[in-house]
């Protein structure tokens, strides 16, 4: 149910976009139910259509799903005359998907009927349709700025990350040096204490000859 005063909160705007999409896809519906595929196999028939040749592998890995899955929902299509399968001439192994002309038909019928169900929405819309367009586009704007700002701070974050790791890697060659140079001298230390150890055996060793 719609608030009755809209808010102005992060939440409260959240909710009401929600709403708005729901509300123009019903319209959406009711305005050309015999065009009406399941939301999945509407995915799949877009990503076919911007990707002529996908095979269904690569679709696969495209929208995240069991190949398995992807094969029953393409088989569909194949049969709604939506998708047709072409071998590729250079391996007659692997098959590729492409649309029909069915499909580009229906495609078309969607943007008859989206800009079918602005028209309506604008001549109820109480106030100039430029308003909504300045909104729209204002909005888009804001959209990509957002976008630009999280990538911003993804990537400040990666790089100090990095210099993070760099400089735990510099301290860690720098104790690593120093246990060296310690090992070192303390090796020279003990060899010295070992020459001073021999002479002074040898000197009494020689004095005890003389007596």
């Amino acid at each position: 149910m719609m608030p009755a005063t809209p808010g102005t909160t992060p939440v409260e705007i959240a909710v009401l976009w929600r709403h708005v999409n729901r509300e123009m896809r019903a319209l959406m519906l009711r305005a050309g139910k015999e065009y009406e595929l399941p939301p999945f196999s509407f995915m799949l028939l877009r990503h076919i259509k911007e990707e002529p040749g996908v095979t269904l592998s690569e679709l696969a890995r495209r929208v995240g799903a069991a190949k398995s899955h992807i094969s029953t929902t393409v088989e569909h299509l194949v049969k709604e005359g939506y998708v047709e399968k072409r071998s590729d001439p250079s391996d007659q192994r692997v098959v590729r998907l492409h649309v029909t002309e069915a499909a580009r038909s229906f495609f078309a019928s969607l943007g008859d009927r989206a800009r079918g169900v602005w028209a309506v929405v604008l001549e109820e819309y109480d106030g100039p349709s430029e308003e909504v367009a300045r909104f729209l586009q204002a909005l888009l704007e804001a959209v990509g700025r957002a976008c630009a700002r999280f990538d911003g701070e993804a990537a400040g974050a990666e790089a100090a990350e990095a210099g993070e790791a760099a400089e735990t890697a510099r301290a860690a060659r720098a104790v690593d040096a120093s246990g060296a140079e310690e090992h070192t001298a303390g090796g020279k230390a003990s060899g010295a204490d070992e020459s001073a150890r021999a002479a002074e055996e040898g000197a009494v060793a020689a004095e005890v000859r003389e007596r």
